[in-house]
């Protein structure tokens, strides 16, 4: 089991998330505030460095993302046809160099981008990194100033 020395992040079955993030990212909507919610992936206790996330801006805006090559390294670095189904799935290809989109990436809006972004977040966790029901992943949640 990864330690995490963040305390907003727990420790979930990949199942459970995946059935509930249309709700958690519409109580990110009506929140105020900016809101962020961190999903990473480890593989046999280890943390792999894959993770998607999404950042809610409390007016109905979503900025989804999914790590990139930017920031792996060895055999972590996504492959060319997790690459592309990153593409399939939707997401708009990162700026090599970091730039202002260091990693996969798509904007959406309103209550129907809810259902846009879950579906994005658990299409990547599954397949592109391989997460199944019954895997752990860890979820952190947190308010941005």
């Amino acid at each position: 089991m990864a330690h995490h020395d963040d305390p907003i992040f727990r420790e979930v079955q990949a199942a459970s998330l995946i059935g509930n993030l249309p709700e958690m990212l519409v109580a990110d909507i009506l929140a105020s505030g900016k809101q962020a919610t961190y999903v990473e992936v480890e593989r046999s206790g280890e943390v792999t460095g894959h993770y998607v996330q999404v950042l809610a801006d409390g007016e109905g805006e979503f900025w989804v993302e999914c790590v990139s090559n930017n920031y792996l390294d060895g055999d972590r670095r996504l492959t060319d046809d997790q690459e592309l189904t990153l593409f399939e799935i939707g997401f708009s290809a990162p700026d090599p160099l970091g730039g202002d989109h260091p990693n996969w990436w798509c904007n959406v809006h309103g209550v129907e981008g809810t259902m846009v972004a879950a579906r994005m977040m658990s299409d990547a966790l599954i397949k592109v990194f391989g997460v199944s029901g019954f895997d752990s992943v860890w979820v952190g949640h947190r308010e941005l100033l």
